[in-house]
C-alpha cells in the first residue's frame, strides 16, 4: 500500500495531467482538458473567444473583445453578451483565463499545449531547417488550415482575424514543407520527399519550385515518365490560373530529365516561388488579381508609370462602376513584376524600383488592424506578429517599413468603406494612412481605386507633388471597336460607332451589349440598336449603388442635367432648379456629384455621361 505522501504525489501528478488544456487549432479545432474533449460551450462565440485569447498573447480590453465578436450590435448589448460568455468560459477552463473588470487574457502560466504556438516557434527558429527531425515534426503539426470549417455568424472582425492567421500559418507550412523536400532530395529520402511535395502542391499548386522538387524526386526514384508528366501538369496549372508559362529553370529541368541528365541535389533552394518569380519586387499574391488581356488605356497606364517613377506617394483612380479601374491597376501591378506573359511588359515597368507590391480589396470592408497585420506580416517576412494597441503606434510600425524599402500598396473598392466621401465609423484609420502617405517622409506609394473620391484626398492635396488622381471615362472609339471585335461582335463601322456612342465607351456596358447581341439577336447589331433596352440589369445595379446615397438636391441636379442632355453653366443650372437652393448648397451638391464620378465638367459647364443620363431618366 502506498504511503500518504506517495498518494499525495500521485494525486498531484494526475491533477496536473487533468489540468492540461490542449488546443489543436490547425485543421478542424479540437480542445481537451485533462485528455477529455471540452464541451459545454453555451455559444459558438464563446468557443471563438477562447481560441482567439489562446492564439493572441497579452491582455485584451473588454471593449475590443466585444467589438471582435458582436460588432454589428449596439455597444451596450455587445458588452452584455461578452459578460454572459465569460462565466461559461471560466467554468470550463478555470485558471487558464485571467478575467478582470477591464481585460481578459489567456493565462500562460497554467499548463497548456497549443499546436499553433509550437508550430510557429519551430518554423520561425533558425535552427529548425538544420535539424531534419525537428522540421518534419513541425510540418506534421499542420493537420490542415487554421480553424478549418469553423465559422460563426455575424462576426466579420473575427473572421477577418482568422483569415489573416490562416494565411500566415499556411505560408509557414508551405515554407517548411519546401525546406523539408529540399532536405529529402539532398539525403536521397525519396519516399518522404514525394509525400512532402504532394502535401506542398496540395497547399500551393502554383509554386514552381515545388513542381521542380517533385520532378527531381520522381526522376531519381526511377519514375522518369511521371516526372515529365509533372512538368505538363505544372504548365497547365500556371496557364489556367495565372496565364503564364513555366520559368526557364523549370523548362530546363524538364529537358534535362527528358534527356536522362538529372540535375544535382544542389539545383534547388527553398525559396518561395512567389519571390523567386520576381526579379524586381517581392509580390504578396494573396488577393492579387489574375492576369487578363488588356486593351486601350495606354495613355492612362503611361501616366501612372510616370507618376510612380517621379515618386508620387498617393494615386487615386476614380470612375463609375465598370469603367475598368481594377483592370487598369491590375495591369500596372503585373507590369511591375516578372509574372506577366513574355513580351507584355511596358518599357517603363521597372523604373519605379519597388521592392514590394501588395494588393488588397476592401470589398468586404476589413477592419484596418486586420489589413495592417497582413501587410506587416509580409513586409517583415513574418517577424511582426502582434500589433501595438494604438493606431498611431500601428502606423509608425508600417511607415518604418515604408521608409526602409520602396513599397507599392494597392487598395481596391475603397468606396465600400466610405459614406458621403468620409470614412465610415471604425474605418477612419484608412484616411489617416492616406494623409500620412501624402505628407510623411518615405519612399513608397499607395494606389487607391474607388467609385467615389475620399474627402481625405482634398483639393489642396491633389495639387501637391505627392498626390495625383486619374478620372476614368469611356474608352476611345478605336479602342472600343477593338474591344467589340475581341468579344466576337461584328457589324458595319457605322453600327459599331453608334453602339460606342450609345454607351459612351463604357467597357462593361459594351461587353454586356456584345454578349446580348450574340445571344439574343443572332449577331444582328442593327436589330439590337433599334429594339434593345439601353441599361442592362448588371449595369443598373452598379448605377443604383452609386446613386443611392444622393441627397434630394443632388438628385434634382442630376434629373435637370439628364433632361437637358447638354452642359449647363452654374448660373443656368441654379436658375432652372424648382426651388432655388442657396448658391453654397448648390456648389456643395456639385462637388459631391463630382466626387462620386457622376458629374462631368467642361468649358460650357456641367453635364452627365449619356449612360448616366439614360439611367436617371429611366428612374424618374
Amino acid at each position: 500500500m502506498a504511503c500518504k505522501g506517495e498518494r499525495h504525489c500521485l494525486r498531484g501528478l494526475l491533477w496536473g495531467a487533468m489540468e492540461l488544456l490542449h488546443l489543436e487549432l490547425l485543421g478542424a479545432p479540437k480542445i481537451s482538458l485533462g485528455g477529455t474533449p471540452l464541451t459545454g460551450f453555451t455559444t459558438m462565440k464563446g468557443l471563438a473567444l477562447l481560441m482567439y485569447l489562446a492564439v493572441t498573447p497579452g491582455a485584451h480590453a473588454r471593449d475590443a473583445l466585444a467589438n471582435l465578436l458582436w460588432r454589428d450590435m449596439p455597444d451596450r448589448q455587445a458588452k452584455k453578451n461578452l459578460r454572459n460568455a465569460l462565466p461559461n468560459l471560466r467554468a470550463l477552463v478555470g485558471s487558464h483565463l485571467t478575467i478582470t473588470r477591464h481585460a481578459v487574457a489567456f493565462n500562460r502560466s497554467s499548463p497548456y499545449l497549443l499546436d499553433v504556438e509550437v508550430f510557429r516557434a519551430h518554423l520561425l527558429s533558425p535552427q529548425t531547417t538544420t535539424r531534419g527531425g525537428t522540421l518534419q515534426e513541425a510540418v506534421n503539426l499542420y493537420r490542415g488550415d487554421f480553424l478549418k470549417d469553423f465559422y460563426i455568424r455575424d462576426a466579420p472582425a473575427f473572421e477577418d482575424w482568422a483569415l489573416i492567421e490562416r494565411e500566415h500559418l499556411r505560408a509557414l507550412a508551405i515554407d517548411g514543407l519546401q525546406a523539408l523536400a529540399l532536405r529529402c532530395i539532398e539525403q536521397r529520402d525519396y519516399e518522404l520527399g514525394l509525400a512532402t511535395t504532394k502535401r506542398l502542391l496540395a497547399l500551393d499548386a502554383w509554386r514552381e519550385t515545388a513542381h521542380q522538387q517533385h520532378m527531381i524526386l520522381l526522376a531519381y526514384s526511377g519514375q522518369r515518365n511521371a516526372a515529365l508528366a509533372q512538368y505538363e501538369a505544372c504548365r497547365t496549372i500556371l496557364d489556367q490560373e495565372l496565364g503564364v508559362e513555366p520559368m526557364a529553370e523549370t523548362t530546363g529541368l524538364y529537358e534535362q530529365i527528358k534527356a536522362g541528365a538529372f540535375p544535382s541535389s544542389q539545383a534547388l533552394t527553398p525559396v518561395p516561388v512567389q519571390r523567386a518569380r520576381c526579379v524586381g519586387p517581392q509580390v504578396d499574391w494573396n488577393g492579387f488579381p489574375k492576369w487578363t488581356a488588356f486593351y486601350g488605356r495606354r495613355t492612362e497606364l503611361t501616366q501612372l508609370h510616370q507618376w510612380l517613377a517621379e515618386g508620387v506617394c498617393l494615386v487615386g483612380i476614380f470612375g463609375i462602376g465598370g469603367q475598368g479601374k481594377t483592370a487598369l491597376a491590375a495591369h500596372l501591378a503585373w507590369s511591375l513584376t516578372e509574372g506577366g506573359p513574355a513580351g507584355q511588359h511596358d518599357s517603363a515597368a521597372q523604373e519605379p524600383g519597388f521592392a514590394y507590391v501588395l494588393w488588397r480589396s476592401l470589398a468586404h470592408a476589413p477592419p484596418f488592424p486586420t489589413l495592417l497585420q497582413g501587410w506587416l506580416t509580409f513586409l517583415s517576412n513574418r517577424q511582426v506578429t502582434q500589433l501595438p494597441d494604438h493606431i498611431d503606434e500601428q502606423c509608425a510600425v508600417l511607415f518604418d517599413y515604408l521608409r526602409q524599402q520602396r513599397c507599392l500598396l494597392i487598395l481596391d473598392n475603397v468606396e465600400c468603406i466610405l459614406a458621403d466621401g468620409a470614412f465610415c465609423p471604425g474605418y477612419e484609420a484608412y484616411g489617416q494612412i492616406m494623409q500620412q502617405m501624402a505628407h510623411s517622409v518615405h519612399h513608397s506609394c499607395m494606389v487607391c481605386m474607388s467609385r467615389e473620391q475620399p474627402k481625405a484626398l482634398s483639393a489642396q492635396d491633389m495639387h501637391t507633388a505627392a498626390v495625383r488622381s486619374l478620372q476614368l471615362r469611356g474608352v476611345a472609339p478605336e479602342v472600343g471597336e477593338q474591344l467589340l471585335h475581341t468579344w466576337g461582335l461584328s457589324g458595319s463601322h457605322e453600327a459599331l460607332m453608334a453602339l460606342l456612342t450609345r454607351y459612351a465607351g463604357h467597357p462593361l456596358a459594351l461587353k454586356l451589349a456584345a454578349t446580348t447581341v450574340q445571344e439574343f439577336f443572332a449577331g444582328d447589331l442593327e436589330a439590337f440598336l433599334t429594339g434593345a433596352p439601353l441599361i442592362f440589369a448588371d449595369l443598373r445595379r452598379l448605377l443604383e449603388q452609386q446613386c443611392a446615397p444622393l441627397s434630394p438636391l443632388e438628385k434634382e441636379v442630376m434629373r435637370e442635367l439628364a433632361t437637358r442632355r447638354q452642359a449647363m453653366s452654374f448660373q443656368s443650372l441654379w436658375d432652372s432648379l424648382g426651388q432655388s437652393p442657396s448658391r453654397p448648397a448648390l456648389m456643395e451638391a456639385l462637388r459631391a456629384l463630382k466626387r462620386r464620378s457622376l458629374l462631368e465638367t467642361c468649358a460650357d459647364g456641367f453635364g452627365l455621361q449619356d449612360l448616366v443620363a439614360e439611367y436617371i431618366i429611366g428612374e424618374a
